[in-house]
């Protein structure tokens, strides 16, 4: 693999993070938490990443004109999260492969 490829698929690694981060972020600001069970607390990103079980039935998320349940918000976040992660260690992957093959 030529110098510039790998370059470039360090650089698409890098920008996948980024977009990635930015659209958790996003995701985050733009959901509005509804309390549908009187005295329950606001969530945080890490209960709603984490998935706390208890909380279940307890909150729904407003999402732009959308009502989402507990369960698909988390999921949506996870989802994001995941494809993030494995797109760009995958990208990394590949790059350092070829330096190790190209070294023999």
């Amino acid at each position: 693999m030529l110098p510039q490829t790998r370059q470039k698929l360090r650089i698409f690694s890098f920008i996948a993070i980024a977009i990635g981060c930015l659209s958790l972020i996003m995701l985050w600001m733009f959901a509005e938490p509804k309390q549908v069970v009187a005295g329950t607390s606001i969530p945080s990103f890490w209960d709603v990443l984490l998935g706390q079980p208890h909380m279940d039935g307890a909150v729904e998320w407003q999402l732009l004109d959308m009502t989402l349940s507990w369960q698909f918000f988390a999921n949506l976040l996870r989802a994001v999260l995941l494809v993030t992660v494995c797109t760009s260690a995958f990208t990394l992957v590949i790059v350092y492969n070829d330096i190790g093959l190209t070294k023999k």
